[in-house]
């Protein structure tokens, strides 16, 4: 018995220290990852406040440009001419290089809220390249021509464009509602 007794008075705070280490170590890995996922989450923010800026300044300017390709549907002034009138085109070119990072690092220590928002800024990105590409295609084939049935064309292109970048924004800025939100708990 008394050496039973003598065991356990040793063992007890051996015992007691090593959970209080591992406690004390899980608890810092913890700390650690949440940390790490906050900064994340900033870096994303960071990006999307971003390409909301550049978004919207390109919307205004393909506003215009559809508005004076509108106006010239009918002329006989080509489509080089009327981009020139507008002012050019150009096209974003989004940053997500903390979401790409993040997510092939990470990603099951992402809230599903998150994960769900950038999975469609993700997706959106996608369909955005795809209308780029098509209507780059399209300006290459009928930039010289002055028909309406291709300014007619550019018009769809260019609307669906446009609603890709609206639809970007909107995404972008919920994103960063959410942040906002989560950042202030």
């Amino acid at each position: 018995m008394k050496s039973l007794r003598n065991f356990l008075k040793e063992a007890l705070p051996v015992v007691f220290g090593v959970l209080l280490a591992l406690f004390l170590n899980n608890w810092k890995e913890d700390m650690d990852s949440k940390r790490y996922v906050e900064e994340y989450y900033a870096h994303i923010s960071e990006e999307c406040t971003s390409n909301i800026e550049k978004l919207e300044s390109e919307i205004e300017g393909h506003d215009k440009l559809l508005t004076v390709l509108n106006e010239h549907i009918e002329s006989d002034i080509s489509f080089d001419e009327i981009l020139e009138e507008a002012g050019g085109f150009h096209l974003v070119l989004l940053q997500n290089t903390s979401w790409k990072y993040f997510q092939s690092s990470n990603f099951g220590k992402v809230d599903f809220e998150v994960t769900s928002a950038l999975s469609a800024m993700e997706r959106m990105e996608f369909y955005y390249d795809e209308i780029a590409n098509r209507l780059i295609d399209l300006l290459m084939e009928v930039g010289q021509s002055n028909k309406a049935e291709d300014k007619k064309d550019l018009i769809l292109y260019f609307t669906e464009l446009i609603e890709k970048e609206q639809t970007l924004v909107a995404i972008f800025k919920e994103y960063n509602a959410w942040f906002d939100a989560h950042a202030k708990r």
